[in-house]
């Protein structure tokens, strides 16, 4: 382990590790990519009067023990994070 290594030679210095992109993909959890796009109609007042949105992308919750608490009518909540609020 590096990190190790870095301590037991007596540095006390900050050691900035990056991964390679091979390790990267592999100790981590993988997130497909995602298509958005949404459509919204605004009135005068800048009060949301019409919403159009499609969403394409792979679930990484469907198949796992988590599918029965994050999966509802068919939409995981992992792919529409940032936009239901």
């Amino acid at each position: 382990n590096v990190m190790r290594s870095w301590i037991a030679a007596g540095h006390t210095e900050p050691l900035k590790v990056m991964w390679s992109r091979e390790d990267d993909i592999k100790g981590g959890y993988y997130r497909p990519l995602h298509v958005h796009r949404a459509r919204v109609g605004v009135d005068a007042q800048g009060k949301v009067v019409g919403w159009q949105h499609t969403i394409v992308g792979q679930s990484i919750i469907t198949g796992t023990p988590f599918e029965p608490m994050m999966v509802k009518n068919g939409v995981d909540a992992t792919m529409v994070e940032g936009i239901i609020e």
